[in-house]
C-alpha cells in the first residue's frame, strides 16, 4: 500500500495467514484478482494504511501482526 508521496507502507504476511483473506472476504480460494479487488475497494482511503492493519490484527493469527515496515521514498 501506498502513503502519501513521502512514504511506502509495507505489510508482510506469511503465505499461509493470506489464504485466510480469501474466507474474509468469501472469495473462491485462488482468485488473487478478485480478492486483491475486494481489498482495493476496502482501502481506497486516506487511513488504508491503518485500517488494513487493525484487519490483520482481528483475524490473522489471534492479532500477531507479522511484520509492518516504513519507508522514506
Amino acid at each position: 500500500m501506498l502513503g502519501d508521496s513521502d512514504y511506502e507502507y509495507i505489510y508482510t504476511v506469511e503465505p499461509e495467514e493470506a489464504t485466510k483473506f480469501y474466507k474474509i472476504y468469501e472469495i473462491k480460494d485462488g482468485d488473487k484478482c478478485g480478492l486483491l479487488q475486494s481489498i482495493k475497494g476496502d482501502f481506497s482511503v486516506e487511513d488504508a494504511y491503518s485500517l488494513f492493519g487493525q484487519l490483520i490484527i482481528q483475524h490473522l493469527r489471534g492479532g500477531r501482526l507479522i511484520q509492518n515496515h516504513k519507508y522514506d521514498s
